[in-house]
């Protein structure tokens, strides 16, 4: 039997931010980069803006989550997008008011719209 997804990373969201212990997680984006998985590596630079902000470390949280649109952009996955969508409202309502991350998250929002608009992700569906 084939655990979720979802429940993966739930697990590795709770194993990390218990820990905040980055070296796992980092060493299987760096092998999922190397074999070119992008479905992986954008579900784990995902699952790892989330935990990064809940270490508050927040710009780093940023970055990846915008990293991780980019790789669902560039793989074609409205599934991943929606997840991103979902991530990214969590993250910038957290970070509403702090002036130093408006930029990045600008960013993300325009790169996330616009991967939106390119796979046909409907308003409803996020």
């Amino acid at each position: 039997m084939s655990i979720p997804a979802a429940v993966r990373r739930a697990a590795l969201q709770q194993r990390l931010a218990a820990q905040c212990d980055f070296a796992t997680a980092l060493a299987a984006a760096e092998v999922q980069a190397q074999l070119g998985d992008l479905t992986g590596l954008a579900s784990t630079t995902e699952a790892l803006s989330e935990v990064l902000s809940l270490c508050g470390r927040d710009a780093e949280a940023v970055t990846l989550l915008r990293d991780s649109i980019v790789f669902n952009r560039d793989k074609g996955s409205p599934l991943g997008l929606t997840g991103n969508r979902r991530a990214y409202t969590a993250l910038a309502q957290r970070l509403a008011g702090q002036r130093q991350h408006v930029s990045g998250l600008q960013e993300a929002a325009i790169l996330l719209t616009a991967g939106e608009r390119e796979l046909g992700v409907q308003q409803a569906d996020r």
